[in-house]
């Protein structure tokens, strides 16, 4: 009887550690077929700051100030890698005005471009309003 209940409890052992190694294959094998199926996810960033990047451009050279933007702040919605979903918030994703190749005064509709701090891909971009209208004068 003895040795039946040493048995016994070297097999419920056995059986546990064999369902904690399945318990860790199936998660493990979750995550790789989800990333392997469903690589990117879309993600939408909501009420994100514009940045008017005037200084060092060719406006800023000819003296151009910049005058009551239509829009502050926008929305952005893209596709991006399942590693980088949770990195991509409104702190690290910047929604900035490129000033470049600006030669005249007045009023302009430039768009709006985007960029991340942590240099990941996002593609298929769509920002909400897409444009910016602004004026642009001599001080």
């Amino acid at each position: 009887m003895r040795l039946f209940k040493k048995r016994t409890i070297a097999e419920a052992r056995n059986n546990l550690m064999l369902l904690i190694i399945s318990l860790i294959c199936a998660i493990a094998g979750w995550f790789i077929i989800a990333m392997k199926i469903y690589p990117s996810a879309t993600k939408e960033v909501y009420s994100i700051p514009i940045e008017f990047r005037l200084a060092g451009t060719t406006a800023a050279s000819n003296g151009f100030q910049m005058y009551e933007p239509n829009v502050e702040k926008v929305n952005i919605k893209f596709d991006c890698s399942r590693t980088d979903y949770n990195q991509l918030n409104a702190e690290s994703i910047k929604a900035y005005v490129d000033f470049d190749n600006i030669v005249t005064a007045g009023t302009k509709s430039l768009p709006i471009k985007v960029e991340n701090s942590f240099g990941a891909t996002m593609s298929n971009v769509i920002v909400t309003p897409s444009t910016v209208k602004l004026s642009l004068d001599k001080s």
